[in-house]
Order: C-alpha cells, then sequence, then structure tokens
C-alpha cells in the first residue's frame, strides 16, 4: 500500500520549501579559498575569491570610503562602495525609502561628463528585493544607460548591471553598501553570479 502524508504535513513542510526556493543562496558557504576582508574600524565584512586582490581605502575620520577589487594583471575589476544615509539629507534622498536610495545612488554614481561626451542613467530597468544568508537586505538592480557622443554626435542605449546594494542599519540612518564591474571589464571577467555572491557573504562586523 502507497504512503500518502497527510494533509497536516505537508501543510508544514510547504511554506519551508516556497521560502527555500524563494531564497536560493540562503544555505551558500564560500569555497575554503575565499578570504574575508575585516576591519576595526569598519561596521561591516564579507568575502571574496581568493584569486582576487583588494585594495580598501579607510578613513581614521570616515571610516570605510571605497574598495577596488582584480586579479592578477589585470585593470580594476569590481567597484565596492559605502555610501551613509546621513550624508543625503536633503530632498528628494530624505524622503526615499532604503531601497529608493539604493537605487538612486546608483543612478548618480553613473553619470558622468568628459571633453568627447557624457554617459548617464536617467531610470531603473528593474530591480528585486533578497535577503542574503546574514539576514540583511540586498537590491539587486540593472540601469538603463545612455551614451552621448559630442564628435560625431551619436546616442547610444544599454542595459548595464547587475549592481548589488546590501542594505546595512548601521550609524544615524544606514548605509548602503555595493558591489559592481567597472567598466574596465571587457572580457567578462566578473560573471553576475560571482557578484550575487559577494553581496550573499557581507554581515555586520561584531
Amino acid at each position: 500500500m502507497a504512503f500518502r502524508p497527510s494533509r497536516k504535513i505537508l501543510l508544514a513542510v510547504l511554506p519551508a520549501l516556497f521560502f527555500s526556493l524563494m531564497t536560493p543562496q540562503a544555505n551558500s558557504q564560500e569555497p575554503a579559498h575565499w578570504k574575508t576582508y575585516r576591519h576595526s574600524e569598519v561596521p561591516f565584512e564579507f568575502s571574496y575569491p581568493g584569486d582576487f586582490l583588494l585594495d580598501a581605502h579607510v578613513n581614521a575620520k570616515l571610516g570605510f570610503i571605497f574598495a577596488l577589487m582584480k586579479k592578477q594583471n589585470t585593470p580594476w575589476l569590481i567597484d565596492v562602495d559605502f555610501i551613509g544615509r546621513a550624508e543625503y539629507s536633503m530632498e528628494p534622498y530624505s524622503q526615499m525609502s532604503f531601497e529608493q536610495f539604493a537605487t538612486a545612488i546608483g543612478r548618480l554614481a553613473c553619470d558622468a561628463d568628459g571633453p568627447e561626451g557624457s554617459v548617464s542613467c536617467p531610470a531603473v530597468a528593474r530591480q528585486k528585493v533578497l535577503q542574503n544568508r546574514n539576514g540583511l537586505e540586498v537590491v539587486e538592480f540593472y540601469l538603463n544607460q545612455v551614451n552621448e557622443r559630442y564628435n560625431p554626435p551619436s546616442t547610444t542605449k544599454s542595459v548595464i548591471g547587475p549592481i548589488e546594494a546590501v542594505l546595512l542599519p548601521t550609524g544615524r540612518s544606514g548605509h548602503v553598501l555595493t558591489f559592481k564591474r567597472t567598466d574596465r571589464d571587457r572580457s567578462g571577467l566578473v560573471t553576475d553570479q560571482l557578484l550575487r555572491r559577494i553581496a550573499d557573504s557581507v554581515k555586520l562586523a561584531h
């Protein structure tokens, strides 16, 4: 006679199964060769591949400012930024939710002007909110990018991303820690999966 689980058992199991499907990175762990960035003046830590070099800039008064990551004999491939909401107390930033603030900062960091043209990110192409395995909220988003050249005049549109923004309940009103490819990664050495895995490893320092 075939065994049939009772409805009560199924009802107890289904929520846990659904949760595991919605957060696939919840049980992931770094390989043994990964390294962990820690600093006594920094309220977070994260892990990254052992074959990457990390150049972190920490100011004794300001704390963590930014970091760059690369492989041996490559240009800088990953840009790491640490932004405090308290630094953007003016409107419209002060009226934004934490998630909206993260994408707004990503758009702002995209904008650049130069003698040959300009780059801007006028809108978010798509985004989703996840939770990493340490309980921190992560906003993964892509941006619509517009690249304008002056001579000869031309306009190119594209979608860039993902940008992984980890929301940290630190400081006076929180911080956003972002991981993204630099524009020098023209060979695709940094995969989407790698950026997600680094963001998944972020946790608050003890």
